[in-house]
């Protein structure tokens, strides 16, 4: 069955992400699962003036990505994935969007047409709580806003946060509501893993619809801190 995007959800997510980050103050987004560099592209034109940390393991991905990045100094492109533990990984490379350190399933095969052949690459991984205590993003108590889309690896990524994952702002997951790849976690999984570490989704945008039943097949998900929520709500 063909997959098509809905583009026509780009303008009022921009808008809708770009006003969320202002009000929280956000001036520093992690881009893991940054591909081309498309999302980081997508946020500087919609206005966002800080500084953007984007992670891209797969070598070809990564070099498109520090290209885009080539005059922008508040952008940095590192070829590293994200995950639970630092040391290295095997992703499956995919000639679209869908490279994952996962194995697509048959669902997603059938119906992801660049799933269905894929190329391995050794790559380095690491827990972004390392990352960030390292290059000490987080002095001058800075707002961060995290958008993952590691297909399937979302929740990795964040138990690689640790107990720092109380000092994120905003976090975006793309939610599958039918599963693509192997060992995935369901979108009833996800939401309840980012409610247990402190989140509470503030919109769903459609990422992927079955053109000839309308069922959608995956959601870009946007949480909020639950403690900073409610200490704007007590403010205003």
């Amino acid at each position: 069955m063909t997959q098509f995007r809905h583009d026509s959800w780009q303008r009022a997510y921009s808008e809708y992400l770009i006003d969320l980050l202002q009000t929280y103050g956000v001036d520093l987004i992690v881009d893991a699962g940054a591909h081309n560099g498309r999302f980081a592209r997508g946020v500087r034109q919609a206005g966002f003036q800080g500084q953007i940390l984007s992670f891209e393991p797969v070598q070809q991905y990564f070099d498109a990505a520090e290209r885009a990045a080539l005059r922008d100094d508040r952008w940095i492109v590192l070829p590293i994935a994200l995950g639970d533990f630092d040391g290295q990984t095997t992703i499956n490379v995919s000639a679209g969007t869908g490279s994952s350190i996962l194995s697509a399933n048959a669902y997603g095969k059938a119906h992801f047409s660049d799933l269905r052949t894929t190329s391995r690459q050794v790559v380095e991984i690491r827990r972004l709580a390392t990352i960030l205590t390292e290059r000490r993003s987080y002095e001058n108590d800075r707002a961060v806003f995290i958008k993952m889309d590691t297909q399937g690896y979302d929740l990795n990524v964040l138990r690689g946060l640790g107990d720092q994952a109380s000092r994120i702002s905003i976090f975006q997951s793309e939610m599958s509501v039918i599963k693509i790849y192997d060992d995935m976690p369901s979108m009833s999984e996800a939401l309840v893993a980012f409610e247990t570490a402190g989140f509470e989704p503030t919109a769903f945008f459609p990422v992927t619809t079955q053109i000839f039943s309308g069922r959608v097949v995956e959601f870009d998900c946007i949480m909020v801190n639950r403690d900073e929520a409610r200490r704007l709500e007590l403010n205003t």
